[in-house]
């Protein structure tokens, strides 16, 4: 058995040039808008407004951010990989802490930034705590509410003590302030989107009173993370309101929202002999002894655009070798193994997929497939889940057409295509996947 491909961030897109050069876009355009606040004094929403860098599981947002950060070679980048510090009690002090670890060196005014880091940073715990219990729908502590209380019998004799927001807002300031006095930091958040629902609307919630407060620090956030997934996690946030709508939230607090280009097999059939190669794979069918041989047919598979993911592929590869590593290399194997990594490929697309195949029975794949060709048509007596089955991203137009085969309607039915699956999916069972 050879080597399993990583699944580590691609390090050079050389291979990749639309990311390459979408990369280079967005530090082209980064320097426009600080070369154009350095001209013009109200820039405050230029200069601050957050970056969303929208991109799907595996669509290589971890490759594109790790190039931009090359491409800002003069800037001060701060990164935070939001995953990592999950199980921190708040994200935004694991931000801070990537803040103060990538202060430039040396720093003239230390204790002063120790001080703003330290007054910052309790009190970005002080609402991390707070946001915990709202998640759990308690608002605040006893310690909040004896604050306010001091605070209502304070006001005929002094103003108010200032909000958590207020202080927020003003102690960062003052920590950028003071740790860059110029070139301000480009603030790179990565993998929001793994991160559970609460942490992650959290985060955006107090970068949303960052940014929308009036304090002018110059830095920027560019968050890379799957719009769907946020706008899921903003749904829940808000599920008691029926009629909230999670894209003006995001609308609200990102005012440029950007898709990452997709990523295709016909422009990027080097990355992908690449792979093979690195996978140990091989084409020779008279050489067993330097590993795998791949089918030709396989790019069928990958070249679909519901199968179109660099990450997909690699655990479909990793997969296969894994089934076949004692196997004989030197027979063909019993079955298609263009179809096995079709169907390798779907189950890593739509993992409930394998739950319907084995839970559902031939009168379920009929409505299916009845549905598929009327598809306005709902039959009186159809099972419900066929809808559920039916809306998830791309899979009605994977049951029309296999990309190894061809339609499902006319040389290669679904119900035909369901049996072989159940076949290939005793096998891959039968090895623990």
């Amino acid at each position: 058995m050879k080597g399993f491909l990583s699944d580590t961030p691609v390090s050079s897109l050389e291979n990749w040039p639309e990311l390459q050069s979408f990369a280079s876009y967005l530090a082209e355009n980064l320097n426009k808008l600080d070369n154009f606040e350095q001209g013009h004094q109200n820039t405050e929403l230029i200069n601050t407004a957050p970056i969303l860098l929208s991109g799907d599981w595996g669509s290589g947002k971890t490759s594109l951010l790790m190039c931009l950060k090359e491409e800002l070679n003069d800037k001060n980048v701060v990164w935070l990989d939001a995953w990592r510090y999950e199980a921190e009690s708040s994200l935004m002090t694991a931000l801070l802490h990537c803040i103060w670890q990538s202060q430039p060196e040396p720093n003239n005014a230390k204790q002063q930034a120790l001080n703003a880091f330290k007054a910052v940073l309790k009190t970005a715990a002080s609402l991390g705590v707070r946001g915990m219990l709202g998640a759990i729908g308690i608002k605040g502590n006893l310690t909040d509410i004896q604050k306010d209380f001091d605070t209502i019998s304070q006001v005929e004799t002094q103003p108010p003590a200032k909000t958590q927001t207020d202080l927020l807002t003003e102690q960062f300031e003052e920590l950028i302030n003071t740790l860059w006095e110029d070139n301000k930091p480009i603030i790179i958040i990565d993998d929001l989107d793994r991160c559970s629902p609460e942490s992650a609307v959290e985060l955006l919630d107090q970068i949303r009173l960052l940014v929308s407060s009036h304090t002018h620090t110059g830095c920027r956030f560019v968050v890379a993370m799957d719009k769907v997934t946020l706008q899921q996690a903003i749904r829940s946030k808000f599920s008691s309101l029926s009629s909230y709508d999670s894209q003006r939230y995001l609308e609200k607090l990102f005012p440029i929202m950007l898709q990452i280009p997709r990523f295709s097999l016909a422009n990027h059939n080097t990355l992908y002999q690449e792979l093979l190669s690195q996978g140990g794979y091989h084409d020779d069918q008279d050489n067993t002894d330097s590993g795998l041989r791949f089918d030709e047919k396989w790019k069928d598979v990958f070249s679909t655009p519901c199968f179109a993911n660099l990450r997909l592929i690699k655990r479909c590869l990793n997969t296969y070798q894994w089934l076949m590593s004692n196997e004989p290399e030197s027979q063909t194997p019993p079955f298609d193994t263009a179809l096995l990594m079709e169907w390798l490929a779907a189950i890593n697309r739509w993992p409930t997929l394998r739950d319907y195949l084995h839970a559902k029975s031939n009168v379920f794949w009929e409505q299916v497939e009845n549905a598929l060709q009327h598809d306005s048509v709902r039959s009186e007596n159809q099972d419900a889940t066929v809808d559920e089955l039916l809306e998830q991203p791309y899979i009605r137009e994977f049951f029309n057409e296999s990309p190894t085969k061809g339609g499902a309607r006319y040389e290669y039915r679904l119900q035909t295509r369901i049996q072989d699956y159940k076949v290939l999916d005793e096998f891959i069972s039968s090895k623990g996947v």
